[in-house]
This record gives structure tokens, C-alpha cells and sequence, in this order.
């Protein structure tokens, strides 16, 4: 039977373990680099917003304290949009007036009470025995 070779370094190299560091690591411990980081956030949160409100327009009519201008109108884009209630594309998108959310014609629903506008989430269907009516989270409680 033969035994193995006896290894010559045993005793000379110290134990070493292996440490995979990821790159958001190796941000966290350099303030250069996490600078860095916290502008290309920033540059993309505003380039985001700016593209997002890039179809509000200021009418220059209005003037506060003769420099800031102030929105008067907005600009109506008629693109088709999505439903958050149905998730399809709608040209005519209406928001509920409790949580803001966008819903299409066929998603809203007038509360009998208050003829407010409301999504499926925010109104309650209550049924009669002749027909259905929503009503709103606040006037059904």
C-alpha cells in the first residue's frame, strides 16, 4: 500500500478562505465611489421625472412675483394608456377619486352618494333586488 507524499509547505502558509466581494460592497466602503453613485441616482430620478412631466406645459400668462410662472393649463395627451384596474390600453382614462389610480369607462364606477368617480378597489358593489350600485369606501361605512 502505498502512502502519500508528505506536502513540504504545511507549516508555512497561513489558512486562507475565499471571500466573493460584489461591486455594491466594495461601493459601500469607498466614499469616491458612493459619491459617485449617489449623483447617478440623482441624474436618473431627475432625467425620469422630466420625462414623465414632459407633457405639462406652463402657460407663460400667469407670472408670480413677475419670474416664476404659474400652470394654468395643461396639455391633454391622447395616447392610449393603461387601466390599472383591467391592465388595457385606453384612449379615455379617468382617476379615481380616493386613491388617484387610472381606470378605464368600463372599470370606474359612480358612487350613488356622493357621484364621485371610483375604481374597483375603492367603491362596493351592493345589490337591490333589481339592480347593482356602487358606493364609495367613505359613504358605505
Amino acid at each position: 500500500l502505498a502512502t502519500k507524499r508528505a506536502n513540504p509547505f504545511a507549516d508555512d502558509i497561513p489558512v486562507q478562505c475565499k471571500f466573493y466581494v460584489t461591486e455594491r460592497e466594495a461601493d459601500k466602503n469607498c466614499q469616491k465611489r458612493m459619491t459617485a453613485v449617489h449623483t447617478k441616482t440623482l441624474k436618473m430620478l431627475y432625467s425620469g421625472s422630466n420625462q414623465h412631466s414632459g407633457t405639462v406645459k406652463p402657460d407663460r400668462g400667469g407670472q408670480v412675483n413677475g419670474t416664476t410662472p404659474i400652470l394654468t393649463s395643461v396639455t391633454v395627451n391622447l395616447q392610449p394608456k393603461q387601466c390599472e384596474s383591467c391592465h388595457r390600453k385606453c384612449t379615455a382614462v379617468s382617476a379615481c377619486a380616493f386613491c388617484d389610480r387610472t381606470s378605464c369607462e368600463a372599470c370606474t364606477r359612480p358612487c350613488v352618494s356622493c357621484e364621485k368617480v371610483f375604481c374597483p378597489l375603492c367603491s362596493v358593489l351592493k345589490y337591490n333586488q333589481h339592480e347593482e350600485y356602487a358606493v364609495c369606501l367613505t359613504c358605505g361605512s
